[in-house]
């Protein structure tokens, strides 16, 4: 493999070169992402009675499965992901955020519903961020030229579909509620859709009643809103803060 700069001259890619600094850059970030855990960590654990590590050890967990999905996410190719993995991966978000919401196996923290514990506790929300976009690069890609199980996708019927796609999970996301990865989550799963503009704008018009959904949710629990957003400069004098202690 090689590389063409802007002189045009060309200089041989590494596969094998490239793969160590991807994995260096990698576990750079995991370094950083733990000093700050531990950083955010270990007063509460204090607080709490423990030692200041507790949490900080616990929270370990999570970097196990992020190592599992990144190994799995290596093995299978793009292509497969986007040929035949996708309805299974969005279908397997959407129950578990469901079972997070309405489920004895969600965890309720600071009034919200966000978490799952299946001996593991980790946020279906964060899975959303990867399944959806995949789902409508799916759409927009193969199922557009292709069909969905032998039917063709038209604009109107291909945009009833992304309005499912993305509008189920971030109904489920907001009545948790997580605003802020609900919004992320529209936004990551349209903009796939752009490479088919006249179903992106079918959809939006699908999506309309989802927005009123929020906007009755926003109404419905602006004081806790307000308060999530003082705890930023003020922490001492919410509620919330200090029950989590």
């Amino acid at each position: 493999m090689t590389l063409t700069s802007r002189s045009g001259s060309t200089a041989p890619l590494d596969p094998a070169v490239e793969g160590l600094r991807f994995i260096g850059a990698i576990i750079l970030l995991l370094a950083i992402g733990m000093f700050f855990l531990y950083s955010a960590s270990s007063y509460r654990s204090s607080v709490t009675g423990l030692n200041s590590t507790s949490m900080w050890l616990g929270q370990l967990k999570g970097y196990g499965l992020g190592c599992l999905l990144f190994a799995v996410g290596y093995l299978v190719s793009p292509r497969r992901w986007l040929d035949m993995y996708w309805l299974p991966l969005w279908g397997g978000m959407v129950l578990l955020l469901v079972a997070t919401r309405w489920s004895p196996l969600g965890i309720e923290i600071n009034d919200a519903h966000r978490w799952l514990d299946l001996g593991i506790r980790f946020q279906p929300s964060e899975l959303a961020k990867f399944c959806i976009p995949i789902s409508t690069i799916a759409l927009t890609g193969t199922i557009r030229y292709r069909g969905l199980f032998g039917w063709p996708v038209t604009v109107r019927s291909g945009s009833v579909i992304a309005a499912a796609l993305i509008g189920v999970p971030s109904a489920v996301i907001i009545l948790q509620p997580d605003f802020g990865s609900a919004l992320f989550i529209l936004v990551l799963g349209a903009i796939p859709l752009l490479r088919w503009l006249k179903l992106c704008w079918y959809a939006c018009l699908w999506m309309l009643p989802l927005a009123l959904i929020s906007m009755n949710v926003v109404v419905a629990r602006w004081g806790e809103m307000q308060q999530r957003f003082m705890a930023v400069h003020s922490p001492e004098l919410v509620p919330q803060v200090w029950a989590g202690l």
